[in-house]
C-alpha cells in the first residue's frame, strides 16, 4: 500500500511539471506573438499537441502525460493505462456524446463530470433538461 501511495504521489508531482511547462510554453508563446498559439513540440512534456478543451471546467486544455488524461482544474483526472486511450480518442468521444445529445432534439448544454461507480471511474455526460446521462469514456 505503501508503494503504490508512493508511486501516486510521484505520478502527481509529474502532472504539476507538465502543468508548469505547459503554463511556461504559453507565456512563452504570449510574449512572442502576442497572442494565444497552438501548443507544439512540447512531447517531451507529455501530450500537449493535441487540444481537447476540458468538459468539466470548460475554461483549461486536458493535457496527457503517460496513461492519466488530466486537467489543471482537478476535476477530471483518467488513468487509461489499462485502455490505451489518448486525447484525441477522448476528444472523438466527446465529439460523439455532445453531437448525439444534440441530435435528440434538447437544446440545453450537457454537464460533465468525473464520477466513480461501482468501484470504476468514468467521465459522464447529463442533461437536466432532458434527464440523459451517457459515460462518455
Amino acid at each position: 500500500a505503501a508503494l503504490l501511495q508512493d508511486y501516486e504521489e510521484l505520478q502527481r508531482l509529474e502532472e504539476q511539471k507538465v502543468i508548469h511547462a505547459v503554463d511556461d510554453y504559453y507565456d512563452l508563446q504570449q510574449a512572442r506573438a502576442g497572442g494565444d498559439e497552438a501548443v507544439g513540440g512540447m512531447a517531451s512534456y507529455g501530450q500537449v499537441d493535441v487540444r481537447v478543451p476540458c468538459p468539466v471546467c470548460k475554461s483549461n486544455w486536458l493535457l496527457q502525460n503517460r496513461s492519466v488524461i488530466f486537467c489543471s482544474c482537478g476535476g477530471l483526472r483518467l488513468d487509461t493505462r489499462h485502455d490505451q486511450l489518448t486525447l484525441d480518442t477522448l476528444g472523438e468521444s466527446l465529439n460523439t456524446a455532445w453531437q448525439s445529445h444534440a441530435d435528440s432534439g434538447c437544446t440545453f448544454a450537457p454537464e460533465f463530470s468525473q464520477q466513480d461507480k461501482f468501484g470504476i471511474s468514468a467521465l459522464y455526460m447529463s442533461c437536466t433538461a432532458c434527464e440523459c446521462v451517457q459515460v462518455v469514456l
